[in-house]
């Protein structure tokens, strides 16, 4: 099995260190790939792969821009990359148990098709913090694209879609640091392979968190 990492990024303020500590085991291994996805306005055309980075035509923003550089990323995923079964698109502020994450795809794939933690406000959708896609509902997505609103945040807005088509969420699990990660143990953590470190408030806690964190995983494996 092939498993594919989306990570919306930007290069200002503590989102740049959070860059760093993510490329310290984001490909480790070799049935997963990532990438950051990035807009740039610089760019001749309007997707291209440097290095670990998608770079999408346009200037950065919540909204439309996280929802358009994640459906043109997915896209070039689909016409460009070596063949995949599954995607996974997260964020700046999450640490993934990568062995963890691949073994419940393993386990589960018969019935991922749109999957995330699942949250409810006017709709129900899966938290855009974690949205796992098979290679099929990728497809499908970016077949579609031009029905998606780009007026709301994108994890509601692919939430629509697949309201709207009577997709359900198969749901995900995620263990939350909003703050302070010094109470956090290797055990406390062992069952999630998703780890989100939302530091309500002040985002400029988010690396320590992270770095704990992936600390904890890892425990030394990688470099």
């Amino acid at each position: 099995m092939k498993l594919i990492l989306l990570i919306l990024a930007m290069d200002s303020g503590h989102y740049i260190e959070c860059q760093q500590l993510w490329k310290t085991y984001m490909n480790a291994y070799p049935n997963i790939t990532s990438y950051f996805i990035k807009l740039s306005p610089s760019i001749e055309e309007n997707v291209v792969l440097i290095e670990d980075t998608i770079y999408v035509k346009g200037d950065e923003s919540w909204t439309p821009g996280c929802l358009h550089k994640t459906i043109e990323s997915i896209e070039y995923i689909l016409n460009h990359h070596e063949p995949f079964d599954f995607l996974f698109r997260t964020n700046m502020s999450s640490v993934i148990n990568l062995p963890l994450l691949y073994q419940f795809i393993e386990d589960n794939r018969e019935n991922i098709y749109y999957s995330g933690v699942v949250n409810a406000y006017d709709i129900t959708f899966a938290s855009g913090a974690g949205l796992l896609f098979s290679k099929q509902c990728c497809s499908d997505l970016i077949a579609n694209k031009a029905s998606l609103h780009y007026s709301v945040i994108d994890d509601v807005s692919i939430g629509i879609y697949f309201r709207d088509n009577n997709v359900s969420i198969f749901p995900l699990t995620r263990f939350d640091v909003e703050r302070d990660a010094s109470s956090v143990t290797k055990e406390m953590i062992q069952p999630y392979y998703h780890i989100r470190c939302k530091c309500l408030g002040d985002n400029s806690y988010t690396p320590s968190i992270m770095k704990r964190i992936i600390e904890l995983i890892y425990d030394n494996e990688i470099h």
